[in-house]
């Protein structure tokens, strides 16, 4: 951010009051811009086993969440995130024995966010996700692409109030706008479990936008 919005965001600027008088209004500005990004998965494959010789199979099903979100307000430097939550409900590996549910890890930087338009987005890199209940850990990489699909759903809301104080005391103005959005997607991609490629199908996919702005002016 520029020093110039710096400046902006910190702004004080004076006005005459009874009498004459000067007194400062002080501006406190705060704004949010999100995008989401969820697939549901599942998929099973089948796998040689460390014997070499034994044929085993891998089975999840799960969802991958990813989101953005850049925050500023007054006073602050600005604020950003961006990552991918790996959620599995359940997995088996007859090879290994394993059989968990419950597991999830995350994904840092992993989000190519959806533009306004909710036309794509896209969710790729590695982790390992952790068992809740044992603690056990397993590798997973996901490479998945959401492609936007169908109409597009938005709202907007906006609302003002201001509260005067006493005789000669201070007068408060404030103002939110919000801004959402969302569509479905069709996801297509790579999961990849434990060295595993499970042939990833996908139940759902949903891209969402979302926006927020408050001002707050006190003289």
């Amino acid at each position: 951010m520029s020093n110039r919005v710096v400046r902006s965001l910190s702004l004080l600027v004076f006005v005459v009051g009874v009498g004459g008088v000067a007194r400062a209004a002080e501006i406190q500005r705060s704004t949010f811009q999100g995008s989401q990004v969820v697939a549901g998965f599942f998929g099973g494959a089948s796998t040689t086993c460390a014997d070499g010789v034994t044929t085993g199979f891998v089975s999840a099903f799960g969802s991958l969440w990813g989101a953005e979100q850049i925050f500023t307000s007054t006073g602050a430097p600005p604020f950003m995130s961006n990552g991918i939550l790996v959620q599995i409900d359940s997995y088996s590996n007859s090879c290994t024995g394993q059989i968990f549910g419950g597991m999830s890890g995350g994904i840092a930087n992993g989000l190519t966010p959806p533009d306004k338009h909710l036309t794509s987005a896209a969710m790729a890199g590695s982790t390992l996700v952790q068992d809740l209940f044992s603690g056990d850990q397993i590798p997973i990489s996901v490479d998945v692409n959401v492609i936007g699909s169908g109409q597009t759903s938005q709202s907007k809301a906006h609302s003002k109030t201001k509260i005067k104080g006493s005789t000669g005391g201070p007068i408060v103005v404030s103002s939110d706008r919000s801004a959402n959005g969302n569509r479905g997607g069709t996801p297509e991609g790579t999961i990849i479990i434990d060295g595993v490629d499970i042939g990833a199908e996908f139940s759902f996919g949903i891209l969402i936008t979302n926006s927020s702005a408050s001002q707050t002016i006190i003289k």
